[in-house]
């Protein structure tokens, strides 16, 4: 391949959600060099390897796991659009709106996500990623995981 080409490779992983298989994709280039970064419109750095990323524009908005020696890659957990997140040193909680491609995000639902935080992360498992869930579902769930009621959304995104 020439210097001035470059190839950028999906991967797809499945991964079980509720009965369901949501696609988790991998953006990867060969190409980029140990110092070099992907250019997000958004990249905000959560905790760890974890991070918020938008390709091109807040309705992609997406959290992603990023190791130092993964180059170039950063992989979905989940996809857009993530508008608000919390977290401590155990959970991460999320927020999402539905996004499709090309259309606004559905803001008439809301999904609620809990992520074990751990210093690896395992796209076969998604470590244990427990949603999409109801508002209801997500209040049951943290109280059975004895998560505080201080790890609030600390963190919310306006598209």
């Amino acid at each position: 391949m020439a210097p001035w080409e470059t190839s950028i490779k999906l991967i797809f992983f499945q991964s079980p959600s509720e009965n369901n298989y949501e696609n988790s994709i991998v953006i990867s280039n060969p190409n980029l060099g140990a110092n070099s970064k992907l250019h997000f419109s958004i990249n905000d750095h959560l905790v760890g390897n974890y991070y918020l990323t938008a390709p091109d524009d807040g309705n992609q908005l997406a959290l992603t796991y990023h190791a130092p020696d993964d180059g170039g890659t950063y992989g979905i957990i989940i996809s857009g659009t993530v508008f608000a997140v919390g977290y401590n040193k155990r959970y991460l909680i999320a927020k999402q709106h539905p996004y499709e491609f090309a259309m606004p995000p559905d803001t008439t639902i809301t999904k609620y996500y809990i992520l074990s935080l751990k210093d690896s992360f395992d796209f076969r498992t998604m470590n244990g990623l427990i949603g999409p869930m109801t508002k209801n579902q997500f209040i049951l769930k943290r109280h059975e995981l004895g998560i505080p009621d201080s790890l609030t959304f600390t963190k919310e995104y306006k598209n």
